[in-house]
């Protein structure tokens, strides 16, 4: 074992050459330049612990030659500055300890000191006292199995765990209030996440393309979201908006709105239940999910949102009720099994984005109500499809008076009919908001709020 002192400012070229017996190795906080050789041919270093505070230049990978034998790594609380590449070439590092409380974020992936191990590290341990993991740290550790996080943690950067694919566990302490975009992006083997009190931001892409996860959870008592009806998801609680899901997620009555990325690379999501209450249905929400064969969206959602079920490929039937008014870019793109639609709304009324069918086959069968099937015929990206066929009952539900419209007139025409005033255009087929085969004061909200755009 070699403690470089803290008085040592320089390792000079060939330093500790052909030291074969040298397996372990402690640089010093005062330690602000080593030569590329410094370590040559010590090729049986298992274990070095990084304490230099700062640094004026550094070769590229100082350990070059101890890559075949590196173990262990260390990173003292002490450092401020880490070298580029510090611990370059050594793609046989096992474990890393890192102590430094708050380290600035890496700007890419490769930045990281450990980027070239990647392949190799099966243990990360954040000591005590580290109050920061930065963004990308740990970005494409793709055998990395166990991770320890200290009670001192407060945040977790962007992609710091991206695509760590073997990792199957993270147990959050109730001190961290911050997880960053893509912060577990793509961890597939995670089973189940639960998300502490103390949580109060979750990135965009948080734990999108974990297809393992079976159950997400957020901890009582939590201000900012919840998992209410133990629905197996992540809800922003003040807009009602789900934000992370599973294939274990029931969607409740009370959310509002799906939200960007909630269901992204969800593989294992074969069919999911979207309730009346919810009106929007964000961008990439469902992006990538194969294994979702079948999707109705209720009469509450006004707007489908840019690439929203791009890549279902396993989708082969969609329903889109006469609320919608928007289709984004993209929406259905890559959809290649999708072989049924039934579209009810006017297409003159429907704003669409490019591509909304790119990539779905035009020869199977568009649905439409039979007074639209003109209009379908002739709007453009729906007039592609070969097989338009006019033979969809009339129900739209919200008109109840029957006009093809639903405004703030079929919202005072339900509003009568319950105070028991009926007129004589009523369309009761219409009126039962939330399917519960009743028409009360609950569809009288639920109308208004969808007329409101709430």
């Amino acid at each position: 074992v070699k403690l470089i002192a803290p008085s040592i400012r320089s390792i000079g070229q060939y330093a500790f050459r052909s030291c074969s017996n040298l397996t372990a190795v402690q640089i010093g906080t005062g330690v602000s330049n080593m030569d590329i050789d410094a370590f040559a041919s010590c090729g049986k270093i298992a274990s070095v612990r990084w304490d230099a505070v700062s640094h004026s230049d550094f070769s590229n990978g100082p350990f070059r030659d101890a890559a075949s034998s590196l173990i262990t790594a260390s990173v003292g609380s002490s450092v401020s500055i880490l070298p580029d590449k510090l611990f370059g070439s050594c793609d046989k590092i096992r474990m890393i300890r890192w102590e430094i409380p708050d380290y600035d974020d890496f700007t890419s992936a490769d930045e990281a000191p450990f980027y070239e191990s990647r392949g190799s590290v099966l243990s990360m341990i954040f000591e005590s006292g580290v109050l920061h993991i930065p963004a990308y740290f740990c970005t494409g550790y793709r055998k990395l199995d166990y991770l320890s996080i200290p009670s001192s943690l407060q945040s977790i950067g962007y992609g710091a765990f991206a695509n760590c694919y073997s990792l199957t566990s993270v147990i959050l302490t109730d001190h961290v209030t911050y997880i960053g975009n893509t912060a577990f992006y793509g961890c597939s083997g995670l089973t189940s996440v639960t998300i502490p009190k103390s949580v109060t931001s979750i990135g965009s892409s948080a734990f999108s393309r974990c297809s393992g996860l079976t159950r997400i959870k957020v901890e009582s008592g939590n201000s900012v979201y919840d998992s209410r009806e133990y629905c197996n998801a992540i809800i922003e609680t003040a807009t009602n908006t789900l934000i992370s899901g599973c294939k274990n997620t029931i969607i409740p009555n009370s959310v509002t709105d799906i939200g960007s990325y909630a269901f992204e690379y969800c593989s294992g999501l074969t069919s999911i239940t979207i309730g009346n209450s919810v009106t929007k249905i964000g961008y990439d929400a469902f992006r990538g999910c194969t294994g979702l064969t079948s999707v109705t969206i209720p009469g509450s959602v006004t707007s489908i949102g840019d690439e929203a079920f791009y890549g279902c490929s396993g989708l082969t039937s969609i329903t889109i009720p006469n609320s919608v008014t928007k289709i984004g870019y993209a929406a259905f793109r890559g959809s290649t099994g999708l072989t049924r639609i039934d579209a009810y709304p006017n297409p003159a009324k429907v704003s669409m984005g490019s591509d909304v069918f790119y990539n779905v086959p035009k020869d199977g069968t568009l649905h439409v109500l039979p007074k639209y099937l003109s209009a379908y015929q002739n709007a453009i990206q729906w007039k592609d499809f070969f097989n338009i066929r006019g033979d969809l009952g009339g129900v739209i539900l919200g008109d109840v008076n029957g006009d093809d419209n639903v405004d703030i007139t079929d919202v005072v025409a339900i509003a009568n009919f319950v105070m028991g005033s009926e007129s004589d255009n009523f369309v009761e087929a219409n009126a039962d908001m939330n399917g519960d085969n009743s028409i009360d004061v609950t569809d009288v909200v639920s109308l208004a709020n969808q007329v409101m755009g709430l």
